[in-house]
């Protein structure tokens, strides 16, 4: 499948790993060599869409959960609305990895 990234600002596009993001958070040994098989990963790209229709922007999350043999190993939630304004500040992301702890960032104007 071939998707169209013409209209995705090109700072939104990931195309070499983040050697910044390596360096600080070393893989757990537990989760070094799993196979994709043994993987299974929800997404919820509206969660929220109650919320979204009736207005209420900040309440709205992109939901991805990722389990290893039945078992959660990590998880992010991206709130696109947060601390939206018609300044165009936008966005923040949580995320966390067992064995790994947490973290995230917030847009900048």
């Amino acid at each position: 499948m071939n998707f169209d990234f013409s209209d995705v600002p090109s700072d939104f596009i990931v195309t070499k790993p983040d050697e910044s993001f390596l360096e600080k958070f070393k893989c757990p040994e537990s989760l070094a060599n799993i196979a994709e098989s043994d993987l299974v990963v929800w997404v919820d790209p509206l969660d929220g869409t109650s919320e979204y229709v009736q207005g209420f922007l900040e309440h709205v999350t992109v939901l991805i959960g990722i389990s290893f043999r039945e078992s959660a190993i990590g998880g992010i939630i991206h709130q696109p609305y947060f601390k939206c304004s018609t300044s165009g500040k936008l966005g923040r992301t949580i995320w966390g990895v067992k064995e790994l702890g947490t973290g995230g960032y917030q847009s900048k104007k």
